[in-house]
């Protein structure tokens, strides 16, 4: 079962490994909202499934890769109907389409490897290119969920945003675009 539980504020997934996440959550107002809380909460389960198909495949270990095409066809299939079940707004509607066209991809990439039929790489091309759609359509999503309500709410996120850009976690890390001369040079 890699199938959410729990009430909204606690929402629990299984990992790939069997551990137990639970992603604390506001409880949301509107089904905008909870689509968002949605997308956000499963993805990080979706793409674990995949990698984990991924290395399954990588590996030949054809057991594996049948659970997790398993796990990934049960957990899509329920985050669709959970999406499908929400009213959204207009605004809303571009965001559910492509966190839908990303769960139909999923479920195509472990419906194929799916079942009794030999494991090919033709097969497996095709699931690996399923699953690509799969995260270039949730990365969408996600993107989707950042909306300027939630950027432009307030001074304090936006003092918070500036605070995150100035202070760097490794002060003395070479910073990005700058040329590293070695001292014996």
């Amino acid at each position: 079962g890699s199938e959410p539980s729990g009430t909204p504020e606690n929402t629990i997934f299984q990992g790939a490994d069997g551990e137990n996440i639970t992603a604390p959550f506001p409880e949301p107002v509107s089904d905008d909202e909870r689509l968002e809380a949605l997308i956000v909460s499963a993805s990080v389960s979706l793409l674990e499934l995949s990698v984990g198909q991924i290395y399954s495949a990588h590996t030949h270990d054809d057991v594996a890769l049948r659970n997790r095409a398993a796990d990934i066809c049960t957990l899509a299939g329920s985050l669709r109907a959970d999406a499908l079940a929400l009213e959204v707004s207009p605004e809303k509607a571009s965001v559910r389409s492509d966190f839908v066209v990303a769960l139909d991809e999923f479920i195509v990439a472990g419906t194929l490897p799916g079942g009794g039929a030999p494991l090919n790489q033709s097969l497996m091309d095709e699931a690996l290119d399923h699953l690509t759609l799969g995260a270039e359509h949730l990365s969408g999503a996600i993107q989707g969920c950042k909306t300027p309500h939630t950027e432009s709410s307030g001074t304090g996120s936006n003092l918070m945003n500036l605070m995150a850009e100035s202070i760097p976690v490794f002060p003395d890390a070479l910073q990005i675009g700058s040329r590293f001369c070695f001292d014996d040079a």
